[in-house]
């Protein structure tokens, strides 16, 4: 390695530290990791979020129903579940968007002191159900919900109908943030970027946002009009590691 080589390394480790050291601390977004290698390259992690309100409301409910027969409790549940599905379908919810995840049949048991022994208690009949709708539509479509018979909102998800552009949005942006820092290393020498010779890619991160249980559940115990549902902000953040070239 010549004297002048050597000499750019160390001035050029110089100006990282000062680049570093100068940036406030904000979390993992303003996180800078940059890399002099001894072979004209340099390496530097570009981080891209974008953030999005969402457009799509996943709602995760069940019905639950128990008898002393265990025919009769899935007959009462057959006929709860296609009266609730007729009600959404009236409400112009597509046949598509509602996906039943599991139907469970199981005996209850409770103990009986006296004969010091497990007494069968009937059977509970149990269908999940997974609905699909707009986030502006949820709030109408929970309170149908639980006036239709339906004894529980497992879960709700908020997602993007354009979560793949989004994420490609998030990636152009890690690239040019990783540009950037390499070049804000390189501008008070003689050297320039010349090309790339490697980018990897991490996994990208979507933090879906999510009603809490115990809110929802509690709120729906006495819904008389449409369940006001704020959706958020989706987070969509890409990093990548990028290896550049510099002459």
């Amino acid at each position: 390695m010549n004297k002048i080589y050597y000499s750019f390394l160390v001035f050029v480790s110089a100006v990282c530290f000062l680049i570093i050291s100068t940036i406030p601390s904000f979390g993992s977004e303003n996180t800078y990791d940059l890399k002099i290698n001894n072979d004209k390259t340099i390496s530097v992690v570009g981080t891209g979020i974008i953030k999005e309100k969402p457009d799509i409301a996943e709602i995760d409910f069940e019905i639950d129903l128990k008898n002393i027969d265990p025919s009769k409790a899935m007959e009462n549940l057959a006929q709860k579940a296609n009266s609730l599905l007729q009600n959404l379908y009236e409400q112009g919810i597509n046949r598509s968007d509602v996906k039943t995840l599991n139907v469970i049949l199981q005996p209850i048991y409770f103990y009986d002191k006296n004969s010091n022994k497990e007494v069968l208690d009937g059977y509970n009949a149990r269908e999940y159900f997974i609905l699909k709708t707009s986030v502006e539509d949820s709030g109408k479509i929970i309170s149908l919900l639980t006036n239709s018979g339906v004894n529980r909102i497992n879960n709700i998800k908020f997602e993007r109908s354009n979560m793949n552009q989004l994420k490609l949005q998030a990636i152009e942006l890690a690239m040019n943030d990783a540009r950037k820092q390499a070049e804000a290393v390189l501008s008070k020498t003689m050297y320039k970027i010349s090309g790339i010779k490697s980018v990897t890619v991490s996994p990208i991160t979507v933090p879906s946002p999510m009603l809490k249980e115990d809110v929802y559940n509690k709120s729906l115990e006495t819904v008389s009009q449409n369940l006001p549902v704020e959706g958020g902000e989706i987070e969509v953040k890409a990093s990548l590691q990028v290896v550049f070239i510099f002459e």
